[in-house]
């Protein structure tokens, strides 16, 4: 879990606040609160790594999907041009003809 400079800058205000408030009528005053190091437990580790894991593998199933879905709507134009275009077809076909030749060399 990443966490912003800003929140850590709020934590360690709050923390001042707090702690000098409690300090006070000891007659010692706080300067500044910094935050270090965060312990997590490993408890909390693992939820944290399953969580990420998991968007990680539901990204890699989205992005192919997405990309067919793409490719699909892609051909589905691609129809509905060669339906009104006899031009097209014949275009498209002259095309298929030169790749199959020229690959063919």
């Amino acid at each position: 879990m990443l966490v912003s400079f800003r929140s850590v800058k709020k934590a360690d205000e709050l923390l001042r606040e707090e702690i000098g408030t409690k300090t006070a009528d000891w007659g010692v005053g706080v300067i500044s609160v910094e935050i270090r190091d965060v312990a997590i437990l490993p408890g909390l580790q693992d939820a944290m790594s399953r969580r990420t894991q998991a968007e990680q593998e539901k990204e890699a199933r989205i992005i192919p999907g997405s990309s067919e879905q793409q490719i699909a709507q892609t051909f589905v134009d691609a129809a509905d041009i060669y339906a009104k275009s006899l031009v097209a077809v014949q275009l498209r076909a002259m095309n298929l003809v030169y790749e199959a030749t020229k690959s063919g060399e």
